[in-house]
Parts: C-alpha cells; sequence; structure tokens
C-alpha cells in the first residue's frame, strides 16, 4: 500500500473555532460513520501567519462537511491529497460550494470529460482565494504527461525540492501558498504510520503446519492458477457497463443517457431525483454510484454502494466494489467482514477473497489472522512451481517467506 495523504488549508485564523467546527461534526456524525469519519482527536493543526492546515490522520471528511466549514468559517479551503503514492490533487471550496478541482493525473481511473484543464484558470482561482501570483503556481497545476514524469529534472520552478511526477510535489505547491508542510520528521510520521512490525516468528510457526496437511484435496476449492492474478475489483461487478446496462430501465435510461456525453454531474442530480421518490430502489444507488466514479468521488460511489446493500445484501457485485485497495482502518475492518461473507457465497473465487483479506488483516495490525489465512492459502495451493500472483509473493516476503523452500 503506497502513501495516502488527506490536509486542509483554510485562512481562518481560530483555531479554536476549528476545532470546535471538527468537533461538533464527529458529535453529529458518531452513530453512522459513513457519513462523516474524522474525529477531532486525529487531526493534526498547524497555524501560519495566512491560516491553518489540518492533517487528517484516520478517516476522511465528507465534501458535503468540507463545502459547509468554507461557509461556517467565510473563508475559502483547499482540501489536498496524496493517493496511494501515485499523484495529488486538491478540491477549493469557498461559500459553501466546491469551486475548483485540480489532479496531476485526471484520467488514473476514467477520462475526465468536465473538469477545468487549463492551468491559468485553476491558477486564477487558487491565487484569487489565497491571494498570491497565480504565475508562482500556475506550474503545478499541469497534468503529468509520460515525458514529465519520466524526466526527473523537469521541476514546476527552480527553487522546488521535488520534480514532476513525485507525489510530494503537493508539498512545493503548498509552500508557495504561504504554508510550508514538508518537514522530515512529518515525512518519516506519515510514511511509517503505514508500516507494521512484523512479527516473523509468528508466520514460521504458522508454516510448520502445512507438515501435518495429508491431502490437499480435503480443501472445497482449489484455484488454477493459484493464486489467480487478480484482485476483488478486478472480478465482475455493479459498475460494468454489462451490469449496468441489465438493470436500466425507460426511464433510468433517460437519464443514463447525460453520461454518454460525459455529463455525469448532471446525471447525479437527476438520480438523487429518484431515489427522493423511491428511495428502496437498489439499482438507483448502483447507478449514481457509477456517475460518481466518473467523477473520481470515491467516498460518494462507496456511500451509495452501501445504500443500494441495504435493500440488496446479498448482492455480491456490489460488495466486490467495497473491497478496494485504499481505505481507513475503520473500513479495512468493514473490508474483513465484507471478505469473510464472500468466502461463504462465493467459493469460486475463494482464495482471491482469501489473499485480500490477509492483507487486511496486515494492514489493520492482526498478525494472528494475517498468518493464518497466509498458511491456509499456502496449503490449498495446487501447484508449487512459480504460480503465485505477485500480490501473494509480496506478502509473503513482507513476513519472511522463502517460497521456493516450500515448492
Amino acid at each position: 500500500m503506497g502513501l495516502f495523504l488527506h490536509t486542509a488549508i483554510t485562512r481562518h485564523k481560530d483555531l479554536s473555532k476549528v476545532r470546535e467546527i471538527i468537533s461538533e461534526a464527529a458529535e453529529a456524525y458518531k452513530d453512522n460513520i459513513e457519513e462523516f469519519q474524522v474525529k477531532e482527536e486525529n487531526c493534526r493543526y498547524t497555524e501560519y501567519n495566512n491560516g491553518i492546515t489540518i492533517t487528517f490522520h484516520k478517516g476522511i471528511p465528507s465534501p458535503e462537511f468540507l463545502a459547509a466549514f468554507s461557509l461556517k468559517t467565510d473563508s475559502p479551503l483547499l482540501f489536498l491529497y496524496i493517493y496511494d503514492g501515485d499523484y495529488w490533487g486538491y478540491t477549493l471550496y469557498d461559500k459553501g460550494k466546491e469551486i475548483d478541482d485540480f489532479s496531476t493525473m485526471p484520467d488514473y481511473f476514467i477520462r475526465s470529460y468536465d473538469k477545468i484543464q487549463n492551468s491559468a484558470e485553476h491558477a486564477a482561482r487558487i491565487a484569487e482565494c489565497f491571494g498570491v501570483n497565480k504565475d508562482a503556481i500556475k506550474n503545478y497545476l499541469i497534468a503529468w504527461t509520460d515525458e514529465r514524469m519520466y524526466n526527473e529534472e523537469a521541476k514546476a520552478y527552480f527553487d522546488d525540492r521535488t520534480s514532476y511526477g513525485d507525489c510530494w510535489q503537493m508539498t512545493d505547491f503548498m509552500e508557495k501558498l504561504g504554508f510550508p508542510y514538508y518537514d522530515e520528521n512529518n515525512v518519516e510520521e506519515e510514511e511509517e504510520s503505514q508500516e507494521e512490525d512484523v512479527n516473523k516468528e509468528i508466520i514460521k510457526r504458522a508454516l510448520t503446519e502445512r507438515e501435518t496437511i495429508q491431502n490437499i484435496a480435503e480443501f472445497e476449492v482449489i484455484s488454477a492458477p493459484y493464486p489467480e492474478e487478480k484482485s476483488t475489483e478486478d472480478l465482475p461487478n455493479v459498475l460494468d457497463l454489462d451490469y449496468i446496462n441489465a438493470i436500466l430501465t425507460s426511464k433510468t435510461r433517460k437519464i443514463f443517457k447525460f453520461t454518454e456525453t460525459g455529463h455525469y454531474r448532471q446525471a447525479v442530480i437527476e438520480f438523487t431525483k429518484k431515489i427522493s421518490e423511491t428511495p428502496e430502489d437498489a439499482n438507483l444507488y448502483i447507478l449514481r454510484a457509477y456517475c460518481y466514479r466518473a467523477l473520481r468521488n470515491r467516498l460518494e460511489m462507496d456511500r451509495d454502494l452501501s445504500s443500494a446493500l441495504n435493500y440488496d445484501p446479498d448482492n455480491i457485485k456490489i460488495l466486490r466494489l467495497r473491497c478496494p485497495s485504499a481505505a481507513t482502518t475503520n473500513r479495512y475492518k468493514r473490508h474483513i467482514e465484507d471478505l469473510t461473507r464472500f468466502m461463504e457465497l462465493d467459493k469460486e473465487y475463494y482464495e482471491i477473497y482469501l489473499l485480500a483479506r490477509a492483507w487486511r488483516y496486515y494492514w489493520t495490525g492482526n498478525m494472528d489472522a494475517a498468518c493464518a489465512d497466509i498458511t491456509e492459502l499456502i496449503r490449498r495451493a495446487g501447484s508449487w512451481h512459480g504460480n503465485w500472483s505477485i500480490d501473494f509473493v509480496y506478502l509473503c516476503e513482507i513476513f519472511g517467506i522463502n517460497l521456493t523452500e516450500f515448492r
């Protein structure tokens, strides 16, 4: 798992007010973690002459909260993020509305049609909100091309620490706004928070159990080849176009036509109206989730999938999309529950779910459970001649396992 970082910049200078707003929101949504996942004690605050930065160590605030925050403080709010160490981006809010959105890799999930691609327009909006010269920031607000990413010397500005293709370019951008984030201690803290102290002895003890296996046929299902080079997201799911077309009705098909011209936001608005009329229709949430994925709004997509599951609880294809690689600790715990259900309901892909669950146990620090899942994966292997997925080999390496010893 790469680096996931979420931080916000507000020009509001009253720290007590900022903390109060976050605390009130956390309290308001304490019984519904899906609506608001941030607690005040999990935020790190840094005060500057121009305002305050908030780094969210656990959980991600909802777009609705961020918009409301800008309204309550009567100040622009810039929500910045690093996604999986691959790229960085931001969403800008002012007076209760989203007014700009930028990503260095806008086509990372799906081709983007309704995003501003003009660097000058992005820079003008940021400059107006944060009182900086747009020429001092416009070079950051450019989509990364292959040429830029592979040129290690290519920087937005000569005095930058990082180059194009490096997600930490975000900190150079923040510094130009008057909010220098980059600090060796901060960087180490973010990276170390995602590493686990792996107890290799636990795995070694678990591996000895394999010697007691007399017949591999004792298991119900054996993958061939094993494990398959797939993740839960690679399996058929409800956002596949074939599935989407199958659930469209004459009325929803008219709304879905907005997506054919890239007007996903309009489709979201229309599907939201339909949901208000028939809130128990699981398919409406699925269709809106499809639009949110196109808009790269994973959080809202996930919420709609969860709502759909309330009305169609055994829909395996929905559950598969709720187990991505990127998530918070609380999300991983939910993934574990989902994956356990998968192994009961969908035995065809049992080993894929088992590998995914082993990773999540590892990420949440449950080493005993991770060891048990790895051991079962090894027991189930129908071949010891190199038919291992990259994810499985890497997880074994983390736990200090040399697979060649067991072939």
